[in-house]
């Protein structure tokens, strides 16, 4: 439906928000879930908040307006990957 002819305005979908439905589902299978595979369920979750950073990253590169935000990402990133490596067993192609 085009936008001028939707009823109900579109909710935005923030980081924080699919942060917490991505934890709250990994609360719900960890109960049946063993150790390596809480692991991999963290692992998945930090390479995707690594991805996203990367994107947005990469998106407002030349934005002079959203240098804080760009800046922050990096950090981000950066504070996710040591967590990436340092408690697993086996590396997925994980690019430095």
């Amino acid at each position: 439906m085009p936008p001028l002819l939707n009823p109900r305005p579109a909710r935005r979908n923030t980081q924080a928000d699919r942060q917490q439905t991505l934890s709250r589902a990994m609360a719900a299978e960890s109960s049946h879930a063993n150790e390596t595979q809480e692991q991999g369920m963290r692992f998945g979750m930090q390479s995707m908040k690594i991805r996203y950073l990367h994107i947005l990253v990469i998106l407002i590169k030349d934005v002079p307006m959203y240098q804080e935000l760009r800046l922050n990402s990096s950090r981000q990133v950066l504070e996710v990957l040591p967590q990436m490596v340092s408690h697993w067993n086996e590396v997925y192609g994980v690019i430095w």
